[in-house]
């Protein structure tokens, strides 16, 4: 009654009718849905054609109150004439399987009341709720065959449960746009600025779906645009849009581009094609569609004029501005000015002359655009083949699939490496590497990101059976015993263009060896399918230590192209702890940054066992990981001491680590096995026996926030697992919000004035248990530090952590994040970041930098999170930077005491 009364309230204020239930549809309506959210206003828009189409009197009980459930206010609004009603539910876990349908059932049996209560559920892993979806549910409602648990949107062939999808179509009077374009390219922020512009400028409203997936960078963005005089009700996915704006070419082929386009409608492409040429990448069907709905076809290189600018790949300013050109949704002129405004807002504080760039590029994209002529012929459509279940979802068809498909992964195990099939192809630019200037220092792969570029070791078999592009790039080795063959390779499908490889480049005599190039150049020459050459026709050969940088780069890495940020400063970290540890890693991943890019289904990094679990409880999943795996041995070497009273210790050592992969109701038959074999081949399984290595990674979200008390547990528990924390400094995955990893006086989301108060130190809390080994790493400030910290970790028997700074987009790098590598070093050099060890081992503590304090300002004004904060907080400015520095100070001076107190010991 309170709410009521509020509602009330707040109804004189807004003109709106809120109730705890508000009924919709027809005073005499038999069939009635009841349901919460965003489904109620198409459920709403199905009610308003069916009415007037097929007079059908039919009805929506919409929940606004659902706890406390009251009888009263429900019964109230539900018609008399009701005799069946659907319950819609959103959720199927155990406990709450059906709540809502549950207290429907509730009020109609205490009440006595004569209506047929049915329970169906919508929605489950995100489906798309249509009006041929609701259309389906009435129709249940009013035929025959009636039951409860039924699915709309989900073709259910494994409980047969889903009801059949009607053929409902409901005619749109609205202007719909889709905009497909790719993690980064910023279309999704242009696609929020064409709405606001247009419902500001107009009288028009406007909504806006978005959809993709959650890779950092390279995935797919599909933006929902509608406009209208109306309100929209339609809270489903665009299927049958007036205009189609693809900001990725190579979109073509793998995605239905064109399918839903209406009559008449407006196609508009970003490409580097010439009108000619574009033609080519097309496919016949797609030249079809365009021809046979007389589709106008612009295209536009808006890539060549970010270039031209300084802007790199961000396009998006220069693609609204196109079409709001092109599609004349409202005032051009009005639009134009409204863009200038918006991205004076949104940079006037941003460093590297953003905002001029952008309004440059915004006036030279005005009249480059051109429109392309199909012409009259009609063409040979292609054939369609047949695609695996992870083949139909990485071309975004997987609401295709039926339940059926994914009965063999219903535990969640799914194949590894499957982001190596995706070739993204996000970046128009690759590295290139010109043997005349390479040292084979192999940094280029020791930086980059995404396990892009390799080294490789030929023989001279191997070199001799190779294509001439693949020899006219190697160079002898040089390697001292071996006749060796090196090349350095990429994989070019794969780069995200971030530059770090180039950037780290030491090169000859001042000219560097790599170099960032155009694909299209790099297909004429054959370097675009080398490196897919080289890993399947080349042996891994290690003559040079793998503790080594050079030597650890010859290594496949068991992580690679992930859906990170290009210049990502996490994963490098990641891939060089795979290519450390091998096929003996076991990773635990708390949720964040490092869980999504690590593997958004279908896209999979890792070829080891790897599992995600939550924020708050990961340290717990790694370490409960290793409890059982730790576990199963104990009671295999229990079962071998009872059956093999002569089998000597290093025989059990030998044989638990092979039974460790096993499940424990193997045991009797693997004593079998020891029992037949021991005397030729028990020995002979230290071949393949592998050591697991577990190590538990996550982000400082979770390590100092969220997870810190799983952590802490785990450190005390004296456990040989290793701890890996990839340092941002800020909620990366989230939206940039301070963690309290964050440093005082840097500006996020939650501290947009500057973070009040210090970084939380998590390794002096670490420090504090004389037997966990601890380290901090900077990668480009130390490499080979960084490799022996890992080594001595997993080396360690008892439990380590190990902090990795990692820069991230987050931090605004005036640079770029093409100086991650640089931004690195120089956080450490500066003092900001040092680098040490602590190794329980021998109680040493090694203090692995220096500090030059005098660049600590160098460091902290190259980048937007603490240079902005003289524009946001001028008063606190200089205070809470010189406490930064302060706290760094300190902060070295303690570590270097340790280091001191150590030495004396």
């Amino acid at each position: 009654d309170v709410v009521n009364d509020y509602m009330k309230k707040i109804n004189k204020i807004t003109g709106r009718d809120y109730k705890p239930f508000n009924y919709y549809g027809s005073s005499k309506a038999k069939y009635v849905i009841v349901a919460m959210g965003s489904v109620c206003e198409t459920i709403k828009e199905t009610i308003d054609y069916l009415e007037k189409e097929e007079s059908l009197s039919i009805g929506l009980l919409e929940v606004h109150l659902y706890r406390p459930f009251s009888a009263k206010y429900f019964l109230s609004v539900l018609p008399k004439s009701v005799t069946n009603i659907a319950v819609l539910d959103r959720t199927k876990e155990f406990g709450a399987s059906a709540p809502l349908y549950l207290d429907v059932l509730d009020v109609i049996t205490e009440n006595n009341l004569d209506i047929n209560v049915y329970g169906g559920r919508y929605g489950l892993s995100s489906k798309d709720t249509t009006p041929a979806d609701i259309k389906s549910v009435y129709d249940f409602l009013m035929g025959d065959d009636k039951y409860n648990g039924f699915t709309i949107s989900i073709n259910d062939d494994v409980t047969n449960l889903s009801l059949p999808k009607s053929d409902l179509v409901i005619p749109s009077n609205n202007y719909e746009m889709v905009i497909m374009g790719y993690g980064s390219d910023g279309m999704v922020s242009a696609s929020k600025d064409i709405m606001k512009i247009t419902g500001t400028g107009s009288d028009a409203y406007v909504q806006g779906y978005f959809e993709y997936d959650s890779k950092k960078s390279g995935g797919v963005t599909k933006s929902h645009l509608r406009f209208g005089k109306d309100i929209i009700r339609s809270s489903y996915y665009v299927t049958n849009p007036n205009t189609v704006i693809l900001t990725k070419e190579s979109y073509f082929g793998k995605y239905d581009i064109l399918n839903g386009i209406k009559e008449n409608g407006t196609f508009i492409l970003n490409t580097d094609k010439s009108s000619k040429e574009v033609l080519n990448i097309l496919s016949n069907k797609e030249k079809n569609i365009i021809k046979d709905r007389n589709i106008k076809f612009y295209i536009i290189d808006a890539n060549s004029i970010a270039k031209e600018v300084g802007l790199n790949n961000k396009i998006s300013s220069i693609m609204e501005v196109v079409i709001f050109k092109i599609c004349k949704i409202i005032d051009f002129d009005y639009a134009y000015e409204e863009i200038k405004k918006s991205l004076t807002k949104k940079f006037e504080n941003k460093g590297g002359n953003v905002l001029e760039k952008n309004l440059v590029a915004i006036s030279k994209c005005l009249d480059s655009f051109e429109e392309v002529e199909i012409g009259d012929t009609l063409f040979d459509e292609e054939e369609e083949t047949d695609l695996s279940m992870y083949e139909m979802i990485g071309r975004r068809r997987g609401n295709e699939l039926p339940v059926s498909a994914f009965l063999k992964m219903k535990d969640g195990r799914t194949l590894p490496s499957l982001a190596s099939e995706e070739k993204r192809f996000s970046s128009p630019v690759a590295p290139f590497c010109n043997k005349e200037n390479c040292i084979m220092c192999n940094m280029c792969s020791f930086v980059c990101p995404h396990a892009v570029i390799r080294p490789y070791l030929l023989d001279m078999n191997e070199y001799e059976n190779a294509p001439a592009i693949i020899k006219d790039n190697c160079q002898d080795a040089n390697i001292k015993g071996e006749e060796l063959k090196f090349i350095i390779a990429a994989s070019v499908p794969d780069c995200t263009g971030c530059g770090l490889c180039e950037k780290i480049c030491p090169g000859k005599k001042g000219v560097k060896a790599i170099s960032m190039t155009d694909i299209i150049t790099l297909k004429k020459n054959g370097m675009l399918d080398a490196l897919d050459y080289l890993e399947k026709n080349v042996s891994e050969k290690h003559p040079i230590s793998s503790t080594t940088i050079k030597g650890s780069q010859f290594i496949e890495p068991k992580f690679k192209f992930p859906g990170a940020c290009a210049g990502c400063g996490e994963t490098p970290y990641l891939k060089l702890m795979s290519q450390l540890f091998k096929d003996n890693l076991v990773v635990a991943n708390a949720t964040g940054c490092s869980s999504i890019y690590s593997a958004s289904f279908p896209s999979t990094t890792y070829n080891t066992p790897w599992a995600n679990s939550l924020f708050e409880d990961n340290a717990e999943f790694g370490f409960g990981m290793y409890t059982a795996d730790m576990t199963i041995k104990s009671r295999i070497k229990e079962i071998l001491r009872s059956k093999l009273s002569d089998a000597t210790d290093d025989e059990i050592d030998i044989f638990e680590n092979y039974c460790a992969e096993t499940n424990i109701e193997n045991s009797e038959n693997l004593y079998n096995y020891v029992v037949e074999n021991r005397v030729n081949d028990l020995y002979d399984l230290r071949n393949f026996i592998k050591k697991k290595i577990y190590f538990i990674v996550g982000g400082d979200g979770w390590a100092y926030d969220i997870g810190f008390s799983g952590i802490d547990h785990v450190l005390a528990s004296g456990a040989d697992v290793n701890i890996l924390v990839l340092d941002t400094e800020v909620y990366s995955n989230t939206g940039g919000q301070a963690s309290k990893s964050t440093q005082i006086g840097g500006v996020a989301k939650f501290a947009a004035n500057g973070k009040k108060v210090n970084k939380k130190d998590l390794t002096k809390i670490a420090l504090t248990y004389p037997n966990v080994y601890v380290a901090t790493i900077s990668l480009g400030a130390n490499m080979g530090q960084a490799i022996k910290a890992m080594n001595e970790a997993v080396n360690y028997n008892g439990p380590s952590i190990i902090i990795a700074y990692a820069p991230c987009i987050a931090h605004g790098i005036i640079k770029g994040m093409s100086n991650s590598i640089d931004e690195e070093k120089l956080a450490t050099e500066s003092g900001y970041f040092p680098i040490f060890r602590y190794n329980p081992t021998n109680k040493k503590f090694f203090m692995d930098s220096k500090a030059d304090f005098s660049k600590y300002y160098e460091f902290i004004s190259g980048e937007d999170r603490y240079r902005s904060l003289k524009q946001l907080n001028k008063e606190e400015y200089n205070n809470l930077l010189e406490e930064n520095k302060n706290n760094a100070e300190r902060r070295f001076e303690y570590f270097k005491n340790l280091e001191e107190e150590s030495n004396e010991e």
